[in-house]
């Protein structure tokens, strides 16, 4: 092990936003589907690519592209991020799962409950204008439908 190197972490969220670019082919899109600003996308970019030393894309018209270095870190971004979801799989209890959390406009929730008919414990529903929803953080910082957990 190199140990100029030894005291260097990259942060896992920088990690998911190299995938996350790789998924949508440009910044401003990974940013939208992060919750993040474009701005908030290239700082974390330009930080890995201070870490590792080399540029990881190329601007191209509608995105871009990575290079060949960035093809490496990709692939173990990738593998990074498998692990995390690993570890964090083994402190929870198997029959343990993440609520479901679903996001609907106001013009649609009574017509969505109707049909349902009733909403299991494990769902939780959040209501507002699309536009708020579209743009709410993935930690669904948007306030529930009252009555609806």
């Amino acid at each position: 092990m190199h140990r100029r190197h030894f005291h260097i972490n990259i942060p896992t969220e920088i990690v998911r936003t190299i995938v996350v670019i790789s998924e949508t082919g440009s910044f401003s899109k990974a940013a939208e589907r992060l919750g993040l600003s474009q701005p908030g996308i290239s700082a974390q970019v330009k930080r890995l690519q201070t870490l590792v030393g080399a540029p990881l894309f190329e601007k191209v018209s509608g995105g871009v592209i990575f290079t060949e270095v960035g093809k490496i870190v990709l692939g173990q971004a990738r593998r990074m991020l498998e692990a995390n979801d690993q570890i964090l799989a083994l402190v929870r209890a198997p029959n343990e799962s993440e609520p479901i959390r679903l996001g609907i406009s106001n013009l649609y929730v009574e017509q969505f409950l109707e049909t349902c008919q009733g909403v299991p414990p494990s769902v939780h529903i959040n209501c507002d204008r699309s536009s708020v929803i579209r743009t709410a953080s993935p930690n669904g910082s948007i306030p529930a439908c009252p009555g609806i957990s």
